[in-house]
């Protein structure tokens, strides 16, 4: 620097330092979040914020040690930096364990003993880390580094060992079953969120094979208690809720389907309360939408447990149908349809369901997810909508107001399809010269059910199965 630009600069530091401008905080100011999250980073540091070296500079450091390796060199021969770096290296290439360090058992006893000799406190914190990242519970050797960081950690000469150990001993990590022990303490926790940063899960730890262990013994724990009573509502919202990240996806998207497995196999036989039914089934739309519609995210899932599924979607459809109708119908119209089609789909026997809408209904729910779950029609009368019913080799086509119930046999190559976007009015209503359905019912005599025998018949012919008069008649009251 020449003696003039020295010059400016000096004056410039002066003029800077005259501008100076002094802020006072209030008086009542207190920086709450702030200083919780900086006591929050400072009592889990030691897992979190350990930084992975850059892959290029992994790769020359696994090299190195290869070679120590293969020419049964000593440790000591390395760099003082490659051995501050060396747990970092155990367990790479991630994707290719044949060729992990903490596999070779000569390795690992010679890796041991410098650890427990030299070993700094950043040392046992990365290869904490690593260890929780990749947890080799199948590996050979995977007791002998699970004992060592255990041994090593146990010594609280500094607060940041403890701090380690703290951590350690809460989720579990370094126990046999450490990811049964953590889920049960989640499951168990009032407050898993926090549980969940207690135990310093963040950034990577949040994908680490540990943790996702966890989350699959923490489903499991769900399934099995979804149906007791003692689980409360607010509880199973709570429980599902710590699966999502802030912005509300999965975040182990890759475990959605085994988390369908695991939440609907306890309804294969019997169904849950509405309110729980409800909390699950959206859950599971919002993370692997309809299987109507989207069968490749349901792929890997049971088929009995898509039934499930399908199940709860049959109901859906016709308990929104019934609301509809509520809206839109005239009086009286659906009092006798709604107990008769209910009690089919009671019996389990309706396979799919499918509203058309007519623009009056549609209007009405114009601000839901209609596109996913409705048809619409798109041209005919405004107030009539219409739902078309699978029970076995039938198609069952309803109109919400006057006309008859049209009954299609699967041989018919004019019977309506399920699952359109949109419909023409005459495509579910034909005229009496266009009908091509093979039966047509009219609703006469519902009080003394007249029809509703008709209609049963029908479909004991075709199909087999059998309905009293008592369970679709109306009760009186």
């Amino acid at each position: 620097m020449t003696q003039n630009s020295s010059t400016v600069y000096k004056g410039l530091k002066a003029i800077l330092g005259s501008k100076r401008v002094e802020w006072t905080l209030p008086a009542q100011f207190k920086p709450e979040r702030t200083t919780s999250a900086v006591l929050n980073i400072k009592n889990t540091h030691g897992i979190l914020f350990q930084k992975t070296p850059g892959k290029f500079d992994l790769e020359q450091i696994h090299s190195r040690i290869k070679h120590t390796i293969k020419y049964g060199e000593d440790l000591s021969t390395l760099s003082t930096r490659d051995l501050r770096r060396s747990p970092w290296v155990l367990f790479f290439p991630a994707n290719d364990s044949n060729n992990w360090l903490a596999k070779n058992q000569s390795f690992t006893n010679q890796y041991i003993l410098w650890l427990k000799q030299r070993g700094q406190y950043k040392s046992v914190a990365a290869l904490l880390k690593v260890f929780i990242k990749h947890y080799p519970s199948d590996m050979p050797t995977f007791d002998s580094w699970r004992s060592v960081l255990k041994e090593l950690i146990s010594d609280k000469s500094t607060s940041r060992i403890a701090r380690l150990k703290k951590c350690c001993d809460f989720a579990g990590y370094l126990h046999l079953n450490g990811p049964e022990i953590f889920a049960e303490k989640l499951f168990k926790d009032e407050t898993p969120i926090q549980a969940i940063e207690k135990a310093g899960v963040s950034g990577e730890i949040l994908q680490s094979v540990f943790f996702k262990s966890s989350i699959k013994n923490y489903i499991k724990l769900v399934s099995q208690n979804i149906d007791n009573p003692a689980l409360d509502l607010k509880r199973l919202k709570l429980h599902l809720s710590i699966l999502e990240n802030d912005d509300g996806r999965m975040i182990h998207a890759e475990m959605a389907r085994e988390l369908a497995n695991q939440l609907l196999s306890p309804f294969i036989s019997k169904n849950p309360s509405k309110a729980t039914e409800d909390i699950i089934r959206m859950f599971l739309l919002k993370h692997l939408n309809d299987p109507r519609f989207y069968g490749n995210n349901w792929y890997g899932v049971n088929k009995e447990i898509r039934d499930v599924m399908h199940r709860w979607l049959i109901s859906l459809t016709l308990e929104d149908f019934f609301k509809l109708l509520d809206k839109t119908a005239e009086k009286g119209h659906w009092l006798y349809r709604r107990a008769f089609w209910s009690a089919y789909l009671n019996k389990g026997v309706i396979t799919d369901a499918w509203i058309a809408l007519g623009k009056s209904a549609s209007d009405l729910i114009k601000t839901k997810d209609h596109r996913l779950r409705y048809g619409n029609i798109v041209r005919g009368e405004r107030k009539k909508s219409s739902i078309i019913l699978k029970i076995r080799g039938m198609t069952i086509v309803e109109i919400s107001h006057v006309g008859k119930c049209r009954i299609y046999l699967d041989s018919n190559k004019n019977t309506p399809e399920l699952y359109k976007s949109e419909y023409k009015f005459h495509d579910l209503v034909p005229s009496t010269f266009n009908d091509n359905s093979n039966y047509g019912v009219a609703h006469g005599g519902s009080e003394n059910g007249s029809w509703q025998l008709k209609i049963a018949e029908i479909i004991r012919k075709h199909t087999g199965i059998s309905m009293n008069s008592k369970d679709y008649m109306p009760r009186r009251t």
